[in-house]
């Protein structure tokens, strides 16, 4: 696939060209980093139909091929009946080594995450693919304000 643009950070560059995409393929075990970003992305589907997807990135210390930083991106489904909520809950509680009241959840700040140290576990699923575990917290203690 060729284009005249690349997606860097969430933004189009027109000056970059993507000739064959990098595929990542990580080993079993975990990878240091930092979360980079946390965003809605809130766009509307082809139906019409309105997503909610909130978007947890981070950025290992792994580099790609080029160079340039590893991201693994996570997107919770964020809408009434999907199981968002719950797994960013989960994922949340394994960072921070604990449960999450339901007064830190509702005032969850990205300020609680984006720039905090990270060690991403990969394991092997049910079909022997590696894929993306848990979020754990990196020799530091984090906390969560509200």
């Amino acid at each position: 696939m060729i284009t005249n643009k690349a997606q860097t950070n969430g933004n189009i560059n027109d000056n970059a060209f993507v000739l064959e995409p990098l595929v990542y393929e990580p080993t079993v075990g975990t990878k240091t980093g930092k979360f980079t970003d946390m965003r809605w992305d809130c766009e509307p589907k082809k139906n019409g139909a309105q997503k909610k997807d909130l978007v947890l990135v981070a950025e290992l210390e792994e580099q790609d091929e080029l160079g340039e930083p590893v991201k693994v991106e996570q997107t919770f489904n964020m809408l009434p009946n999907g199981r968002g909520l719950s797994a960013f809950k989960t994922k949340m509680e394994s960072f921070f080594g604990n449960p999450l009241t339901r007064v830190q959840l509702a005032g969850f700040k990205k300020d609680n995450v984006v720039g905090k140290p990270v060690i991403v576990r990969f394991t092997k699923n049910h079909l022997g693919r590696v894929v993306f575990d848990t979020y754990l917290p990196a020799n530091t203690k984090e906390s969560v304000t509200a």
